[in-house]
């Protein structure tokens, strides 16, 4: 069985990627220092910051965790 190719962002995911981009900001880490905490690798995490596929729910939660936040605190668009 192949593995499916996953979709490219919607709006909604693009809008996730931004506030993960604001959280590692206002943490004080930069995108390598987020990466050695979360396990998460590189290529897989700038192919959803650039919007070509979407963060599933465990990244949210992973990213969320090694930043010392709540994973829903990155879904709630808080502006």
């Amino acid at each position: 069985m192949s593995k499916k190719a996953a979709e490219p962002a919607t709006i909604f995911s693009k809008t996730v990627a931004d506030e993960i981009r604001q959280a590692i900001k206002a943490s004080g880490l930069n995108n390598k220092e987020t990466l050695a905490e979360t396990g998460i690798s590189p290529n897989y995490f700038y192919e959803r910051m650039r919007g070509d596929k979407p963060f599933n729910t465990n990244d949210i939660s992973k990213i969320a965790d090694a930043l010392g936040m709540e994973a829903f605190i990155i879904l709630r668009k808080n502006r």
